[in-house]
C-alpha cells in the first residue's frame, strides 16, 4: 500500500513538472506579442510622433522664382499687391521697366511659409504664359541646432569668466585677461545670434522672385514725327555731300582704268596728226 502511494505521488510530481514550463513559455510568448515595443523599463514612454510632427520641427528655407507673361502689367501688379497683403506678407523690392516692345515688372515678395504654396498657385492662375517656375527648399535644421548649442556653450563660458573677473581676479593682469576673454566671447555670441536671426527670418518668411512682362505693339510704342522743310533741306544737303564723297572714292578706286583710257586717247590723237602731215 505504501509503495502504491509513493508511486502515485511520483507520477503527480512528474506531471506537474512537465506541464508548468510549457504554460510559462506560452505566457511569456503571449506577453511578448502583446507589447512588442516595450523596453526593459515599463515606464518608458512610447514614441508616437507622426511624420507630420517630425517635419513641423524641421527648419526649411523655401524660395521661388517665376517668370510669366500677362495681359495687363498694371492689373497684374495690383493683383500681386492685394494677394501679398492677404497672405500677411510684404513686397521687399519692385523694379518696373518699359521699352518699345516690352513692359516688365520685377518684384521680390516675402510671405509666411504656410502661405507659400497658395501664393504660387494664385500666380500661376494670373499668368498668361509661364516661362519658368522654380521652387527650392533648403534644410537648415542641422545648422540651426548647431548654432543654438554653440551659443549655449559660449554663454556658459562667458558666465564663468565673469565670475572669475568678479571673485578671483586679484591683479590688474588678471582683470585685463578676463575682460579680453569676455570681449572675444561676446563678439562670437553676437555673430552667432545674428546668423540665428537670419535663419529664423528666412524660415518664417519665404522669398518669391517674380518677373512678369507684357508685350506692346511697335506702332503704339513708337511716336512718328513728320519732318519740316528745313529738316528735309538739311537731309538733302547731307545726302548730296555724301554722294560727292562716294563718287570721289569710286574714281580713286578705278584710277588705273582712267589712266589707260587717257593714254589711249592721247596716243590716237598723236597718231592722227602724224598721218595728216604725211
Amino acid at each position: 500500500m505504501k509503495s502504491i502511494l509513493i508511486s502515485c505521488l511520483f507520477l503527480l510530481v512528474l506531471f506537474s513538472c512537465d506541464s508548468n514550463p510549457q504554460q510559462e513559455y506560452q505566457t511569456e510568448e503571449g506577453n511578448y506579442k502583446e507589447a512588442p515595443t516595450t523596453t526593459q523599463h515599463s515606464n518608458t514612454p512610447v514614441d508616437t510622433k507622426t511624420p507630420s510632427d517630425i517635419m513641423s520641427k524641421r527648419k526649411i528655407i523655401r524660395t521661388g522664382d517665376m517668370k510669366f507673361k500677362v495681359t495687363s502689367l498694371e492689373k497684374s501688379t495690383k493683383v500681386i499687391q492685394a494677394l501679398t497683403q492677404k497672405c500677411n506678407g510684404f513686397i521687399s523690392n519692385m523694379n518696373q521697366n518699359n521699352s518699345n516692345y516690352l513692359a516688365s515688372n520685377i518684384l521680390s515678395v516675402r510671405v509666411p511659409i504656410n502661405q507659400f504654396d497658395y501664393f504660387l498657385f494664385q500666380m500661376k492662375e494670373e499668368a498668361l504664359y509661364a516661362d519658368y517656375i522654380r521652387v527650392n527648399a533648403k534644410d537648415v535644421t542641422e545648422e540651426f541646432i548647431d548654432i543654438e548649442n554653440r551659443l549655449k556653450t559660449k554663454k556658459e563660458v562667458q558666465r564663468r569668466y565673469i565670475e572669475i573677473l568678479q571673485n578671483k581676479a586679484k591683479t590688474v593682469e588678471d582683470v585685463l585677461a578676463a575682460e579680453e576673454k569676455i570681449r572675444v566671447i561676446q563678439e562670437e555670441i553676437e555673430s552667432r545670434e545674428g546668423r540665428l536671426r537670419y535663419l529664423k527670418d528666412n524660415v518664417a518668411l519665404s522669398t518669391i522672385n517674380i518677373e512678369m512682362y507684357q508685350e506692346t505693339e511697335q506702332a503704339e510704342a513708337m511716336v512718328v514725327h513728320k519732318k519740316g522743310f528745313l529738316s528735309k533741306a538739311k537731309d538733302g544737303f547731307v545726302n548730296g555731300w555724301n554722294f560727292i564723297l562716294e563718287l570721289l572714292v569710286g574714281l580713286i578706286n578705278v584710277w588705273p582704268i582712267l589712266l589707260i583710257i587717257s593714254l589711249v586717247i592721247l596716243f590716237r590723237k598723236r597718231l592722227k596728226r602724224m598721218i595728216g602731215r604725211e
